[in-house]
């Protein structure tokens, strides 16, 4: 298994934040043997200012594959101003390639 422990960004504005992270993210996976196909959950941890259906729009329509558990928690703040949200996902290894 590959988890990929809340990763952030602080680039002005919830769209931008996640146009930085989900490369980030993908990157990872790739290093570590696995994909966007092989993610079994994705947890959103979404500043309370924010909306959840915004965030789940803007997220499908840059990462095209369907998983199997999604969950949003609503945060106060961050370890510093300007994160809106914070990305953890949790994948199986690519056995076999």
């Amino acid at each position: 298994m590959v988890l990929l422990s809340g990763v952030p960004s602080e680039i002005p504005g919830l769209r931008q934040q996640l146009d930085d992270i989900l490369p980030r993210i993908q990157r990872s996976l790739t290093e570590a043997g696995s994909s966007w196909e092989n993610v079994v959950k994705v947890s959103f941890f979404l500043h309370r200012g924010e909306k959840h259906d915004a965030l789940r729009t803007m997220f499908d329509e840059t990462v095209k594959a369907g998983f199997p558990e999604v969950e949003y928690s609503y945060v106060d703040g961050y370890s510093s101003p300007g994160k809106l949200v914070e990305v953890e996902v949790t994948a199986r290894l690519n056995l076999g390639a």
